[in-house]
């Protein structure tokens, strides 16, 4: 059976990119207020996200492209470099492969053993409650993109996969 965290990823894969679909370079770096991230911001950040959790899973990332510049909740530098929209849709193809690899590399009771870490919206303290605390992570950054897309270009995200 298939891990429910890794599903809910997978559907999260295509909702990023739908959330991206139509996006200027432009917009993706328009702030709706100065106390709101940008496109880019977020689409960085939870890819960075991505590539700590395969970590965690025992499966570290060559490269993080995102090192230092989310760490201890640090909030939007615009003058960061995030990569145009182009880059950062292969980054997310990049962090989903290894985060797949990943998945299929832990042992059976991984998800019962106590997690490395704790994030503030954790339940419990097993890899279990970690992973979906950040996969819901994941999932309201993605619905903010989805926000941000409806306002900067009249158009909603698609909820489907095509």
């Amino acid at each position: 059976m298939k891990n429910i965290h890794l599903s809910i990823l997978e559907i999260n894969t295509y909702l990023f990119f739908n959330s991206l679909e139509g996006i200027s370079e432009e917009q993706s770096i328009l702030q709706i207020s100065t106390q709101t991230n940008n496109i880019k911001w977020i689409a960085a950040h939870i890819i960075w996200v991505r590539y700590i959790m395969s970590s965690f899973l025992g499966n570290p990332p060559e490269k993080n492209p995102y090192e230092g510049i989310f760490d201890n909740y640090k909030p939007i530098n615009v003058s960061d470099d995030f990569k145009s929209l182009r880059e950062i849709k292969e980054e997310w193809e990049k962090s989903t492969k290894l985060l797949e690899n990943s998945f299929s590399m832990i042992e059976s009771d991984f998800w019962e053993k106590d997690s490395a870490i704790k994030v503030p919206i954790q339940i419990g303290k097993s890899n279990a409650s970690l992973f979906s605390a950040l996969a819901q992570h994941e999932s309201a950054h993605i619905g903010q993109m989805a926000f941000l897309k409806k306002y900067l270009t009249g158009t909603p995200m698609k909820l489907s996969k095509d």
